[in-house]
């Protein structure tokens, strides 16, 4: 590890590059320490002759890019994450507006969907909020920013615990 750190801070300008094509206008310290473990797990990984010029250089553009592609990575993470975030940040409550409720005409419908909706995570409630307005599913994938095919999963599971509800009921 010190090996790998010193030879970092011999050659801390690849870092300082790549950081600078991904995020050229912020202030981007904590950007170059992210890239910093980037750069020292490459070294660590490959473990690069650092007598030969020749070899530090093809070292330290592979590693450049290493570091570019995972700080790219990271910031697409972190776009995907916000969306979420913001998505399911208007959770389905748990005292369900009677907008919901008017598709399920029975009071003990109504008192069953709000014992579902307890259970299900952030995500269900969201998709579940959705369904009930009769939103598309790639819709509902492109509001939360995940695939069609999760959107069908998430409603399997909530599907699969309405059914464990209403047997838990009878």
């Amino acid at each position: 590890m010190t090996d790998a750190f010193a030879f970092y801070l011999a050659h801390k300008g690849v870092v300082v590059n790549a950081v600078k094509r991904v995020h050229p206008s912020h202030d981007f310290e904590d950007y170059v320490e992210e890239g910093m473990l980037y750069y020292i797990n490459y070294f660590n990984q490959y473990q690069p002759d650092t007598t030969d010029p020749a070899d530090v250089v093809k070292f330290n553009r592979l590693a450049g890019y290493f570091v570019y592609q995972n700080l790219v990575s990271a910031a697409q993470a972190a776009r995907r994450h916000a969306t979420i975030e913001a998505a399911t940040a208007q959770q389905v409550p748990t005292d369900v507006p009677d907008a919901y409720l008017a598709m399920w005409q029975a009071p003990e419908a109504a008192e069953t969907l709000s014992a579902l909706i307890v259970q299900l995570t952030p995500r269900e409630q969201a998709v579940l909020k959705a369904l009930l307005v009769a939103t598309p599913i790639r819709n509902i994938a492109t509001q939360l920013a995940i695939s069609p095919h999760r959107v069908y999963v998430l409603r399997q599971q909530i599907q699969a615990k309405y059914r464990a509800l209403m047997e838990n009921q009878q």
